[in-house]
């Protein structure tokens, strides 16, 4: 799927580097750098795709995803805001299904810079009562990728940057720096283990509520460590549906053993955004390349 999207048809030429294209219903803005290329659907602020000049893909996206009004896209980096989950609808909050604003845009040798606006309206109040403004800054280069979240306005939010990561295979890919402390939403119960080192052989639906600002992801398939810095979250998801991904309509039976979401959030902890000071959630995704 990721091959697909810079093979799109260019609507309008931005600058060198970065152009608008359309992919079914939906309008991508597509980065082919010499360091890298990457696209974002301006449905959510949505990044779908990051890709270093000869590495696989980062961002997994599923070939199954559907790019239509309105729905949700399987994989990239959805943001859930201003809620988590299913305590309202839709699930994971509107923000993801909005069409926003691309309001900068910078290129330069080395790195390209995004930013991306979203202001509430009728259908956003009738849904949630709260005046609001969202910005939503990317910084790309060849190693490393900066995403930002900041909500200006009067509330409190549950939010997550939900990370689909490509990895080489599932049951080869270990996770550090979760912390011992987390809720198994399968079972509803909060459980403490010991050991720094999670393996992933089946279903999993956790959020880590006591991890460390840095999340490791070795995959030893690409022989390539992902290095993730957390900014101002509460809690780290971690999501793969494992062979219950063949209930999944968007995600190909065998999908789940090319992706690992690692999210970064404030789940059990609201996010507080005052007239003074907006709340401000993000994340930077290092590629350490050890092939």
């Amino acid at each position: 799927m990721s091959d697909k999207l810079f093979c799109l048809p260019v609507e309008q030429q931005l600058t060198p580097y970065i152009s608008l294209c359309k992919l079914d219903q939906l309008s991508i803005l597509v980065i082919k750098h010499p360091e890298f290329r990457a696209a974002i659907a301006l449905q959510g602020a949505h990044l779908l795709s990051w890709q270093p000049i000869n590495q696989a893909p980062v961002i997994w996206l599923s070939e199954n995803a559907v790019f239509k009004k309105g729905q949700a896209i399987r994989g990239g980096i959805p943001l859930c805001w201003p809620w988590f989950g299913k305590s309202a609808s839709p699930s994971h909050g509107f923000a993801r299904n909005k069409q926003w604003q691309l309001q900068e845009y910078k290129e330069d040798n080395d790195t390209v810079r995004l930013s991306f606006m979203l202001e509430h309206d009728d259908a956003t109040l009738a849904l949630w009562p709260h005046p609001f403004r969202l910005v939503n800054n990317f910084c790309f280069n060849k190693y490393q990728l900066d995403i930002q979240l900041t909500s200006f306005g009067n509330f409190d939010i549950t939010t997550a940057l939900h990370t689909y990561l490509n990895i080489g295979d599932i049951d080869q890919t270990s996770v550090c720096g979760l912390g011992n402390h987390y809720l198994d939403a399968l079972t509803a119960t909060y459980l403490n283990i010991n050991g720094e080192k999670l393996l992933i052989h089946g279903e999993i639906d956790r959020i880590y509520d006591q991890s460390s600002a840095i999340t490791k992801i070795n995959d030893a398939v690409q022989q390539r460590t992902l290095i993730m810095t957390h900014y101002n979250h509460r809690d780290i998801v971690v999501w793969n549906p494992y062979d219950k991904a063949q209930q999944i309509a968007d995600m190909t039976e065998d999908g789940y053993k090319k992706m690992l979401c690692i999210e970064t959030a404030c789940i059990n902890h609201a996010l507080t955004a005052t007239k003074d000071q907006p709340a401000v959630i993000g994340m930077t995704l290092h590629l350490d390349n050890h092939a």
